[in-house]
């Protein structure tokens, strides 16, 4: 019931607000009235591009907040928020240059809090305006202005009587503030004030005399000021101060101090809490002989200095956070620490650490939060901290092993980051007496998922991002019970048959990397469908290939047997069953991996024996698949006891240690082809089949390289084994005489020719393109479907018949659809048959439309006209001819007598042609 009075009252709050919200019509785009959670009521006009404050109706109500931030106000005139009640005012960041007398005199009664700031510095906003503004609204409880100019001394006389009696925090940040020297006005005007922040000012010097006149003071911050020296000034040391027991804390970062005054504490306050000193320029011990003077400190920042050493401080024994983070320290004896008892936080991050002193009898009684991340810690000490509950030990150099003993006094640890260390190993009993919810593994160099025993019941977030792990045993993620959160990104996950994929409720995150066929998918997209166990991996994991696994058949058979056995037993029976089961399964898990570290010592002893010899390639074995579709290559080193070892991470190591950095395979049949950079655990790969060619093993050191080839002499069920290897000699001898068929002879060789090839059908085709363009042009734009033999298509060239409209001429899109008459046989049409063998018009066109070859009808002037006669006609009536022009003659032709080939023969063939060749131009 109070619920929904309490809901129904901010209804109602907010019905009346919206009824007597002060916005005008004209600007509720820009304004809104609005009611929080707690029921504030405010006006939000901020980022709305005024130019000017909004005219706002009278209103009887009291709104906690206007926002009139991020605009482009510029000048607030007088009587600027007449009719409004408000109780604070956010006027920053606008680009005021003016204020006018009486601006915020309507506010006088109602405001408490105003936050002013001008984005322009060379305003006209000046310690006049700052003392209009004092008093015009004195009510006011806090005060922020930024960017005024307040280098002049306050001149108060025309403001009698102002006193502020009810500001108790102001903040005069970037207002040019070189010194106060007006000190008891300051104090007079602001009596009852107890935080003032001038940080980014032009401060030069500590100035006591104004903090001990500040009776009230509490918080005083003069951070990114000039101050270099906190020193006593002399005409201070005859002059007595009564130190401000008031001020708890005191901020002078970001001022570039390089001295303080052993005493200068003392003048301050003795009750100082909280002291920051960050990014200054302190070197040595010596300049925090201070420390003995505060007493009740509890907080202290020493960040980003240049510290090199603390272990003769004597730090306040009532600290409870101390930082030191990015100075110089390389050495630490944190047994000068262990004495302060209230200590909570420890902060040396980003440091020179390489190693950290303390005895077994000390004890951090009160830590909780260590932070050693970003240093070049190679190993820790067993730290005795039974309330720690965050170590961050980030960016550190801790080797290849997590050992048990590091953690094992620390019972209250609750979060761990071990990122960027190299980690390849982490003990089973690491954290064995701890309760970590939150580990962070992120880029290390681990191969297996961690198996911690006494983790199972409190880890909740376990993140292995950038590591190397390979695969997941389903086995090993249900040991951990309350896991919600997994993180398997960027490794080179091998999802096959190995990969269990049950992940319950936890959010896993990483993507497959092989094999090739599910690369990139997310674990959590993954089928539930039984995948096939691939050989196709990366080079990391590569060691896959030679393990047989068989605990998924080994857990089948037990989990198979218990049901059985508690057939008729209950439910709660026989889920106590099969966890038994299950941690039964992580028992031997355990013992098997305690066994491999176990047989570290026994493997070293075993193969340093042979350390001696030599490593080579001992053998090279070439086998088809059944299909014929792929080729397997297997391959040994010399000496066998490095293959015959069955811990991979010591075989790794140790030929790491000898300068391997793996395999590579060619082939040169058909072209020559080099495989990627394969994992020196790696003893097989796969080629596409090929029946002849070469193939080499190349091991690759350092700074050379070992060769091992074969010639493939494969039949249909032959493995080219060692027996099969052509005799040196005679190889050698083959490929002095057939050097041509090698490589790279034989890709340059097939290269060269298809370029040349390449080269050549493009010249040709150019040049026909050149030679034939303007012929198909013009043929093409002379075809007509009135064409009814090749003689007309000829003949086209050179007459025209006479303008009519009774001949139908096509149109474009028709042009080539009409078959020729049946009893005409097509040729090839050619300009130069026609050119050189007539210059007349054997073909008739009648008034009909229709067309005649018979070789006895005339060639009259009146229906028919040579196409020369009307290029002489056009030339006739035109003007201003030009006589650079060539004119064409028709040829005299006897109407009287039939056209024969015999008058074909007589004409002037040079004739012909200069006319032809005026008609295709």
């Amino acid at each position: 019931m109070f619920i929904q009075y309490v809901y129904h009252t901010l209804i109602l709050i907010f019905l009346k607000q919206i009824i007597s919200c002060p916005i005008p019509f004209n600007i509720q785009s820009k304004c809104r009235c609005a009611i929080t959670e707690t029921g504030r009521v405010y006006i939000y006009c901020a980022r709305k591009q005024l130019t000017v404050i909004p005219h706002f109706d009278n209103s009887n109500i009291i709104f906690d907040e206007l926002v009139l931030s991020g605009n482009r106000i510029s000048i607030v005139h007088k009587n600027a928020f007449n009719g409004l009640k408000l109780r604070k005012l956010e006027l920053q960041s606008n680009p005021i240059e003016i204020i006018e007398n009486k601006a915020f005199i309507d506010l006088a009664n109602y405001l408490e809090e105003f936050i002013l700031s001008t984005t322009i510095t060379t305003s006209q906003l000046t310690s006049h305006t700052f003392l209009q503004i004092l008093s015009e609204l004195p009510n006011l409880k806090r005060l922020s202005l930024r960017l005024f100019n307040l280098s002049n001394p306050l001149n108060i006389y025309n403001y009698h009587n102002l006193i502020l009696r009810k500001l108790t925090q102001l903040s005069l940040q970037s207002c040019s503030i070189k010194q106060i020297n007006d000190i008891e006005i300051f104090s007079n005007l602001f009596p009852n004030l107890e935080r003032l922040d001038l940080s980014e000012n032009r401060l030069e010097y500590f100035n006591i005399p104004l903090i001990s006149s500040l009776k009230k003071l509490k918080i005083l911050i003069l951070s990114k000021n000039k101050i270099r020296h906190l020193n006593i000034h002399p005409l201070l040391s005859t002059t007595t101060f009564n130190p401000s027991n008031s001020l708890i804390e005191l901020d002078l970062s970001y001022n570039g101090i390089e001295t303080i005054d052993e005493n200068i504490f003392e003048l301050i306050s003795s009750q100082l809490e909280i002291l920051n000193l960050r990014n200054n320029e302190l070197l040595t011990e010596k300049h925090l002989t201070f420390l003995i003077h505060l007493n009740r400190l509890r907080e202290f920042y020493l960040d980003y200095n240049r510290l090199e050493s603390i272990n003769q401080l004597n730090f306040p024994l009532n600290l409870k956070i101390l930082s030191l983070k990015n100075n110089y320290l390389n050495q630490i004896d944190l047994s000068i620490l262990t004495r302060l008892e209230y200590l909570e936080k420890l902060f040396l991050s980003s440091n020179k650490l390489t190693k950290l002193s303390l005895k077994y009898k000390h004890i951090f009684p009160s830590l909780e939060v260590l932070e050693l991340d970003r240093n070049h810690l190679s190993s820790i000490l067993s730290l005795n901290a039974p309330k720690l509950k965050q170590l961050n030990l980030d960016g550190n150099h801790l080797g290849r092993k997590i050992d048990k003993k590091i953690f094992s006094n620390l019972p209250s640890l609750e979060k761990l980051h071990l990122r960027d260390n190299h980690i390849e190993f982490i003990d089973n009993n690491a954290f064995h007496n701890t309760r970590l919810q939150i580990l962070d593994l992120k880029n290390n160099s681990l191969k297996t998922f961690p198996l911690i025993t006494k983790l199972n019941e409190t880890l909740q977030i376990l993140s292995l991002r950038r590591n190397q792990i390979c695969t997941i045993d389903q086995h090993l993620i249900n040991f951990y019970q309350n896991l919600h959160t997994l993180e398997l990104d960027q490794n080179p996950l091998h999802c096959d048959c190995r990969l269990k994929r049950d992940f319950k409720q936890i959010k896993i995150t990483g993507q497959c990397q092989s094999p090739p066929e599910r690369r990139n998918i997310n674990l959590n997209e993954l089928p539930n469908e039984q995948f096939a166990c691939s050989m196709m991996t990366t080079p990391q994991c590569s060691y896959l290939t030679k393990l047989i696994i068989d605990s998924d058949t080994d857990t089948t058979t037990i989990v198979t047997a218990t049901a059985t056995a508690t057939a008729t037993a209950t439910t709660t029976t026989k889920t106590t069953i099969v966890t038994t089961t299950v941690m039964d399964i992580i028992e031997e898990l355990v013992d098997n991996i305690d066994e491999q570290q176990n047989s570290f010592t026994t493997i070293t002893t075993t193969i340093d024996n042979f350390s001696f010899e030599y490593i080579r390639i001992g053998d090279l074995t070439i086998t088809p698949n059944i299909d014929k579709s792929k080729l397997l290559i297997q391959w040994q080193l010399l000496p066998s006891i490095i293959d015959e070892n069955s811990n991979d991470e010591y075989r790794r190591v140790y030929l790491k240690d000898r300068d391997i950095s793996g395999f590579k395979i060619s082939s040169n049949f058909p072209i020559y082809k080099m495989s990627e950079l394969l994992d020196i655990l790696q003893r097989n790969y796969t080629l596409d089949y090929i029946q002849q060619g070469e193939i080499c093993l190349y091991l690759l050191y350092k700074i050379n390289y070992e060769k091992f080839c074969k010639q493939l002499q494969l039949t249909s069920t032959q493995t080219l084994k060692s027996s099969f290897i052509i005799d040196p000699n005679q190889q050698q001898q083959q490929q002095e005489q057939s050097w041509y068929m090698n490589e790279p002879t034989k890709s340059i060789f097939v290269g060269s020719m298809f370029g040349i090839l390449f080269i050549l059908i493009l010249l040709t085709s150019i040049i026909l393109m050149i030679s034939r363009c303007s012929y198909l042009s013009f043929c093409h734009s002379r075809s007509s479907k009135y064409h009814q033999n090749n003689d007309s298509k000829s003949e086209s060239l050179l007459v025209r018949p006479t303008p009519t409209n009774t001949i139908p001429w096509p149109m474009q899109s028709q042009q080539h659809f009409y078959p020729p008459p049946p009893h005409h046989q097509l040729r090839p049409v050619s300009y130069q048959t026609s050119i050189s063998t007539q210059c007349t018009c054997p073909t008739h066109y009648h008034s009909s439309g229709s067309s005649s070859t018979d070789a006895g009808s005339s060639c009259t002037h009146g229906q028919n006209y040579h196409i020369y006669q009307e290029i002489i006609n056009d030339d006739l009536n035109t003007t201003n001819i030009s006589n650079n022009h060539r004119t064409c003659r028709p040829l005299k032709i006897d109407t009287n007598s039939p056209l024969t080939s015999s008058t074909n023969t007589t004409m002037n063939s040079e004739q012909c042609q200069l006319c032809s060749l005026s008609v295709l131009v």
